[in-house]
């Protein structure tokens, strides 16, 4: 991310068709969300560490300056586990976010040659 990137993120005159807003979460907090909450944004932490939770079971931790897209991933709850606040800045272009089909990542296996090494 180039200082004109993250400048882009914070600046208060953002230019028309985007939105953008923030999410503060205190020490100790849990925040229930979904990737729909977050579809099409560019995503950073703008200060603090977030726990991300995924409807897996697992999670991804990220920390101030991160820049993520939080709609990409099956999130259910932000968490944060520190000391101090988290904020998180999201900004999208205006109107009506992606739909889920748009969302899903798809992962496909390399093909694989007929020849093979030992």
């Amino acid at each position: 991310m180039t200082v004109d990137d993250e400048a882009f993120l914070t600046r208060p005159d953002l230019p028309d068709g985007f939105e953008r807003w923030a999410v503060v979460l205190a020490p100790g907090e849990r925040r229930p969300t979904g990737p729909e909450e977050w579809a099409g944004a560019l995503v950073r932490i703008d200060s603090g560490t977030v726990e991300v939770a995924c409807a897996a079971g697992g999670h991804e931790t990220f920390h101030a300056g991160d820049l993520v897209a939080l709609g990409w991933l099956p999130l259910t709850e932000l968490r944060n586990r520190g000391g101090g606040s988290v904020r998180i800045v999201a900004v999208r272009r205006r109107g009506r976010p992606p739909s889920a089909p748009y969302l899903r990542v798809s992962r496909t296996t390399p093909a694989r040659s007929k020849e093979t090494t030992a």
